[in-house]
């Protein structure tokens, strides 16, 4: 058990650091290419976190089991979901600081 446990922490400590690596480089490529921070993270940080349910699905789909394939596209859609509303629910801007602006700057 405890070298179970061990083995996920590790997993996780590795995952932890692939991530901030990944956003770092994410703000590079941002930079270098004036994409904007937005956008960036919705091109490059979107595929690469969606990359191992994009691999789950078309090998189910692969090997014909239909089923596996539609509950982890459903799963995935749902767990993200759960994440956004929980992260707005209990998220907090900090007093007197509210979101910039839309529309067209004069």
């Amino acid at each position: 058990m405890w070298l179970l446990v061990a083995i996920f922490v590790a997993a996780g400590v590795v995952v932890w650091v692939a991530g901030v690596r990944l956003s770092k480089s994410t703000d590079v490529i941002d930079a270098h290419f004036h994409l904007g921070s937005a956008l960036g993270g919705l091109i490059i940080l979107a595929v690469a976190t969606n990359l191992p349910e994009i691999a789950i699905t078309v090998s189910a789909a692969a090997s014909g089991d239909v089923s596996v394939a539609v509950g982890n596209i459903l799963g995935g859609i749902a767990l993200q979901t759960v994440v956004l509303v929980v992260l707005d629910v209990f998220g907090r801007r900090g007093q007197g600081v509210r979101p910039p602006p839309t529309g067209p700057r004069r």
